[in-house]
């Protein structure tokens, strides 16, 4: 039951714009697809998402904000106001006031920290951006500009109350139209423009034909708030055949059910890092094995009802017997301090493993007798 509740616990990082609408598309998927596990009922799902603010959706109207919280609530969606993310591993996000939310699943849409090729550029950061002026000079560099999301740009000159240009598209588009004209102002030797914004309106989907928009100060909530995104969307796209493959594929959506078949990452490694905090759980007794796993950092112990205990130090390995002999997880595995293993995936190990006979010979040379009868 633990292994299944973590499964089915899904924790989103961040109450804007892209929070709020990955867990609406999140939270559809998971409702369209629930009739195909007959295991697994809706009170079986958690959904998260941590907001450090007093309300989601801070960019939009505290009444749009408020349909939004009451529509993803009205789903299924449990949503943590003034509540920030601590940390996280594998198995958990922890929050600022002290709460674990077991989970295998977490997304991330706080923002990311300072890029390497602006902390290379000897300016002195601010809030891991690029500081300019309102005319996009940035602020210690004449000759040097700034915008988009490696750029904090000033909106008023309020010493008490800065604001500051949000990361996004439409921003963005502005920016870098009065960047250009500014250039050649500056090339000319003429006076600058301040940057001002000129907003056209903000929308957001809420996922089951649900969406939330303000257009020139009018605010517009449900099925056509979504339908004003779509076309939104469509009007950006090049070319009036990419505009007319994509309507086409969305009315195709609105009238049929949407496919739940996977498609798979091409390109994913067969290793990958895992962080586990102290007191993890990385499986339970009899759990299927994913992978050969060796513990970078850290200690681990596996243990079982029958009285075996083995600590699994930094520098050893496990897994390599139970994958060969296609059994279960032999004891409970914990994290005895903060951890840090590589996985290599099970299949990945095996084909290593037959094509490297030195290896092979290595593993069969392990005392497999360390493990004591009573694991088995």
């Amino acid at each position: 039951p633990e292994v299944k509740q973590q499964s089915l616990t899904f924790v989103i990082a961040g109450g804007g714009f892209s929070g709020v609408e990955t867990m609406g598309e999140l939270m559809e998927m998971i409702h369209r697809t629930l009739k195909f596990y007959p295991n697994i009922t809706k009170d079986d799902i958690r959904a998260v998402i941590i907001q450090r603010d007093d309300r989601i959706l801070m960019e939009m109207s505290p009444a749009l904000s408020e349909y939004t919280h009451k529509d993803l609530e009205s789903r299924g969606v449990e949503i943590l106001l003034n509540t920030g993310v601590k940390s996280a591993t594998a198995n958990a996000v922890y929050t600022a006031d002290g709460q674990e939310i077991k989970t295998n699943t977490i997304v991330t849409t706080i923002g990311n920290g300072p890029s390497a090729f602006a902390k290379s550029l000897g300016i002195d950061l601010v809030r891991g951006k690029i500081p300019t002026n309102r005319n996009l000079q940035v602020a210690t560099r004449k000759h040097a500009w700034s915008l988009g999301d490696a750029a904090l740009i000033p909106l008023n000159d309020d010493v008490d109350q800065p604001a500051y240009a949000p990361p996004t598209a439409q921003f963005a588009r502005q920016e870098a139209q009065a960047l250009a004209k500014n250039i050649l102002l500056f090339e000319q030797g003429k006076d600058l423009k301040v940057f001002h914004y000129e907003p056209k309106g903000i929308m957001a989907s809420l996922g089951s034909y649900t969406g939330v928009a303000e257009v020139y100060g009018i605010k517009i909530k449900g099925l056509i708030a979504w339908f004003l995104w779509r076309t939104l969307y469509i009007g950006m796209l090049p070319t009036i055949v990419t505009k007319s493959r994509v309507a086409f594929n969305w009315i195709f959506d609105y009238l049929m059910p949407r496919t739940i078949v996977q498609l798979a990452h091409s390109q994913e490694s067969a290793t990958k890092y895992l962080h586990y905090a102290k007191g993890d759980v990385l499986f339970e007794q009899d759990q299927v094995l994913d992978g050969f796993y060796t513990v970078i950092s850290g200690c681990l112990e596996m243990h079982n009802d029958e009285g075996f205990s083995k600590k699994i130090n930094a520098g050893e390995h496990w897994g390599e017997r139970i994958i060969r002999k296609d059994l279960g997880v032999t004891g409970t595995v914990t994290a005895l301090e903060d951890t840090v293993v590589l996985r290599l995936k099970r299949d990945d190990f095996m084909r290593l493993r037959d094509a490297l006979p030195i290896l092979d010979k290595y593993f069969d040379s392990i005392d497999i007798d360390k493990y004591s009868k009573k694991s088995h």
